[in-house]
Formats: structure tokens, C-alpha cells, sequence
């Protein structure tokens, strides 16, 4: 069936120096690779080496959603891993003191050696302020401490910027 499975593409003008343009078809006639092509894969590389400004993307993916889906909607508990960094979320002990909907959260991130340089528990209440305030939380966490060459980060966005 035409129009099923189709990838949704997008025209973006571009305009490149007279000399930029002639290099870019001198490389297609010598690589086989149309102009289209090389473009594409510079812009490929361009948005993986500045990976950096999609962490946020990665949390949410990674953690938020999982977070908000097994605890906030499922109100189980939740063990994230990536990498050097866990997300533990689970019901307290003390469940009646904390309330409900009150969860211990502990992010710890550790070093290519296995060793513990951060951690942070806190108590939070996942339908009130102190969901949406400990999600910012969770970003600044990770975008101060988290490595961005650490190999499963490096997969995480080798496949993001893949757009096949």
C-alpha cells in the first residue's frame, strides 16, 4: 500500500558559499555518495558531536517517562541503570509517616571504576510541586555530573541521531 511505512520528510532551504557548494560536488563524484548524502551525514555528525544539548531528551526518555509510567500511573516502584548512573525509586518504610503518594528517590552516579563520587536520597511526593521541582532536579544532576562519552550514552545518542 502506497503512503504506509513512509519516513516524513521535510525541505530546509540551504545556501552554502560558491566554493562550499563546488567541494561538496567534487566529494559526491569522487564518493559515489550524492550531495544530498554528505550533507545529511555532516549534519548527522554535526548533531552527535553536540550531544550534550539533548541530555534533557535523555533523561526524559531514559527516566522521566519510565518514572512517571511504573511509579506516578502504576504506583509500583522503579530501578533505573544507565550507565554509571541508578535511579532507585521505592515506597518508603515508613510508609503511614511519609504519606501515599510519597517515594524514596536516590540518583547515584559512579566513576569508570565502579565507585560511588554522587549520591542524593530525598523523599517526594509524586503527584504534588515536589514531582515537577525533583524533575528539574534530575536534569541538573545529570548535566553537571554525567559523562557524555560513557558507552551507553554514546549508544543512546549514536541511535537518536540515526533517523532511519
Amino acid at each position: 500500500m502506497p503512503g504506509l511505512n513512509r519516513k516524513e520528510m521535510t525541505n530546509k532551504p540551504l545556501r552554502v558559499d560558491s566554493r562550499m557548494a563546488r567541494d561538496i560536488e567534487r566529494l559526491s563524484d569522487q564518493t559515489g555518495y550524492s550531495q544530498n548524502e554528505i550533507i545529511l551525514m555532516a549534519i548527522k555528525r554535526y548533531l552527535y558531536e553536540n550531544r550534550k544539548y539533548f541530555l534533557r531528551d535523555m533523561v526524559e526518555d531514559w527516566c522521566i517517562s519510565r518514572i512517571e509510567r511504573e511509579v506516578c500511573i502504576m504506583h509500583s516502584e522503579t530501578h533505573l541503570k544507565y550507565g554509571g548512573m541508578t535511579v532507585d525509586v521505592v515506597k518508603p518504610e515508613m510508609d503511614d509517616a511519609f504519606g501515599q503518594n510519597v517515594y524514596s528517590s536516590t540518583i547515584r552516579l559512579r566513576n569508570s571504576l565502579g565507585e560511588i563520587f554522587y549520591e542524593d536520597q530525598q523523599n517526594v511526593d509524586m503527584n504534588g510541586e515536589d514531582w515537577e521541582e525533583y524533575k528539574e532536579f534530575l536534569y541538573e544532576v545529570v548535566m553537571k555530573f554525567v559523562d557524555i562519552d560513557e558507552p551507553a550514552l554514546k549508544t543512546y545518542f549514536r541511535e537518536k541521531f540515526l533517523y532511519e
